[in-house]
């Protein structure tokens, strides 16, 4: 059943993130990724985020020791919902092995994408890139909240309607359809001002241990917070470079990751109050339910404000730095990271 496989691809990569328990520096991470499925709530465990997040935590897990992997597993995933493949971006930017991570990542495309042709998908194979284009805006996503106030305000023009085509809630009201097709480039813009960011903390010697978790971090949330589609399952899209950062951090290879932790343990909190639990009162646009979703949406630009200037800041972790306080699998993990036959 598909309750039963979402259980076993969680056990897994619990397993992995912890070494099987035997990793006693990560249980801490374990401990936190298991609070955050239960505060979260159902979410996390009935759509299809629920295997592509699981698949996410294995993969950033082989990132040190075997990157192509990581590559291969993280493409796969991105096949399967597209979000896992800002993790790829993240690790080409930020690793010497990017040569190697990006073959590795259209290799694996082109075998998804030949298998899909040779079973008559036709050009629905590439469906993810436009069926989003002619969507309006949902009433989660954070570019919504505007409206959604003013709809509870009774402003002429403004409401919350049911779409009967793809069978989610969204307004509607003057500047709704600008702000829709404006959201798809200001989403290009934030993932390549994020990228640029990246690169120059890597010329400015971030060791890739350092600043794989923020950059991580900043490409999920960015693509969460400038989306029109606030489905609440992409939270749990966050779990992935939150418990990398951790374990980077107990290693003693990268800053705290604390604040954004705890952060994320509360942003799904509210979002577990905002759907399932409450969500008839916020498309009532009962005040206090609204007010709990804009508070909600805001915590995600604290959070994408946090990992950027956490991406800035990843420079000072370079290898002398981050070689202070760590463990010796620490150090090998750090020099694996930095090693490269390619140096592309």
């Amino acid at each position: 059943s598909w309750l039963a496989l979402v259980m076993l691809l969680n056990a897994i990569a619990l397993g992995v993130i912890t070494g099987w328990g035997r990793r006693f520096d990560r249980l801490a991470a374990g401990w936190w990724w298991v609070a955050f499925l239960t505060l979260l709530g159902p979410i996390a465990l009935g759509r299809i985020d629920s295997i592509t997040v699981p698949l996410a935590l294995v993969g950033v897990s082989l990132i040190a020791t075997r990157p192509r992997a990581a590559a291969v597993l993280l493409t796969a995933a991105a096949w399967v919902k597209v979000w896992p493949g800002a993790l790829v971006i993240a690790m080409v930017v930020a690793t010497r092995q990017r040569l190697r991570v990006l073959t590795a990542a259209v290799e694996t495309s082109a075998v998804v994408v030949g298998f899909a042709l040779l079973f008559g998908s036709g050009t629905n194979v590439f469906s993810f890139v436009t069926q989003q284009t002619g969507r309006g805006l949902q009433v989660e996503a954070p570019v919504s909240t505007f409206w959604m106030w003013q709809a509870a305000a009774q402003v002429k023009g403004v409401a919350v309607y049911y779409d009967q085509d793809i069978l989610t809630w969204q307004v509607r009201g003057a500047g709704v359809a600008a702000a829709s097709a404006l959201m798809t480039p200001l989403l290009l813009v934030m993932v390549a001002g994020i990228a640029i960011l990246g690169v120059r903390a890597v010329r400015r010697g971030a060791t890739a241990a350092a600043l794989l978790p923020p950059l991580m971090l900043a490409f999920l949330v960015g693509l969460i917070a400038f989306q029109k589609v606030g489905s609440p399952q992409f939270i749990s899209w966050l779990a992935v470079p939150i418990v990398l950062g951790l374990i980077s951090h107990r290693a003693g290879l990268a800053a705290g990751f604390r604040t954004p932790a705890l952060l994320v343990l509360l942003l799904g909190a509210l979002t577990q109050l905002i759907y399932p639990t409450l969500y008839g009162h916020l498309l009532g646009l009962f005040p206090p339910m609204l007010m709990v979703l804009t508070v909600r949406n805001l915590m995600l630009f604290v959070i994408l404000g946090w990992a950027i200037g956490a991406i800035v800041r990843s420079s000072r972790w370079g290898p002398d730095n981050a070689a202070i306080g760590a463990t010796p699998a620490a150090t090998a993990t750090a020099n694996s990271l930095g090693r490269s036959e390619d140096h592309a």
